[in-house]
């Protein structure tokens, strides 16, 4: 399936859960229903409660924002505790499988059931527990994409890349990772691969997920030792190695400086990461009319046959102590 259907039904996917939603009915008795977020999620779904209000003019939503962090640990602790918990809050994509195994989430399986065959698989995994459960409605996924510096490009007389395979990204990659200056030093790489971090896990993920597996098992154990995984992180580690066309980074991601003060150099020639970078990366990537940047679908692993993977994404879960659980 590729980039462009895979968004379609992502978006059929969100209007059908609005569609569901709008139309529970609680009864005439007011309710208020709390919701945590950070920033956009908070902000994204506050902009809708017009419409869901017309539908639900009973019904109020409580939109609290909060730093990301402050989410996941006031969320933490109210579960624990058994008290204290929203009707309704967000989950990042990495943080879905913790409050599964934590408890006190609502099984949404059969709620979402009639949804499957709209969301991409990748997505709604993130969302799905041991057994098939599925424990968060869908918000928004991180669909994988390779942003690339058309500029560079164009002076290397490389044509817009259009859907490339994973085998021509890296004969691209030799001819752009270069020494500019002649002194024996590499100044710009094909790409950077993070080495530790807070976005470490999502970076392999992707490619990972491209390949039709998972970094963990259904309870969450690790594979460390799926001959099929440790194929994949070869192949990554092959980038730094044996093609030479990637850069080892230790501050890797949004919250290392340094990483973006390369990119503004033009240390790197393409970032790969979820297409939601759009919205903040490419200022932090230096973009200015000379840099341009661009999105390419993710490379297929086999010519004419698209893949791609998940970096984060987000979900709604509902924890089992709400009073309000309609």
């Amino acid at each position: 399936m590729n980039l462009k259907k895979k968004v379609v039904l992502a978006i059929v996917g969100i209007v059908a859960i609005s569609m569901m939603v709008g139309a529970i009915s609680v009864g005439a008795e007011k309710v208020t229903v709390n919701l945590w977020g950070w920033d956009i999620m908070a902000k994204s779904a506050g902009a809708q409660n017009e419409f869901f209000q017309i539908e639900n003019p009973n019904i109020k939503i409580n939109d609290v924002t909060m730093a990301f962090n402050d989410v996941r640990t006031k969320v933490t602790t109210a579960l624990l505790a058994g008290v204290g918990a929203p009707e309704i809050f967000f989950s990042s994509g990495p943080m879905t499988g913790s409050y599964i195994r934590l408890g006190g989430i609502m099984d949404l399986t059969d709620e979402l059931a009639s949804l499957r065959e709209y969301l991409a698989k990748p997505w709604l995994d993130n969302n799905t527990g041991p057994e098939g459960k599925i424990w968060g409605f869908p918000w928004d996924a991180g669909i994988s994409t390779i942003f690339y510096r058309k500029e560079v490009f164009d002076k290397a007389g490389i044509k817009d890349p259009g859907a490339w395979t994973w085998d021509e990204f890296i004969e691209i990659g030799k001819k752009l990772t270069v020494d500019k200056d002649g002194d024996g030093e590499i100044d710009q790489y094909m790409l950077a691969i993070a080495s530790a971090g807070g976005n470490f896990t999502s970076w392999y993920q992707m490619f990972t997920q491209s390949k039709g597996l998972h970094m963990t098992n259904a309870s969450g154990d690790v594979l460390v030792d799926d001959p099929a995984i440790v194929d994949v992180f070869q192949w990554i580690v092959d980038l730094v190695l044996k093609h030479k066309i990637a850069e080892v980074v230790v501050e890797y991601g949004s919250d290392a400086p340094a990483y973006w003060v390369a990119f503004k150099e033009g240390r790197y020639a393409t970032e790969v990461r979820a297409s939601w970078a759009a919205g903040f990366g490419l200022k932090r990537l230096g973009y200015n009319p000379e840099h341009a940047w661009r999105v390419a679908s993710w490379p297929c692993w086999e010519k004419g046959k698209p893949t791609g993977g998940i970096w984060g994404g987000s979900g709604m879960m509902i924890p089992e102590q709400t009073k309000n659980r309609e």
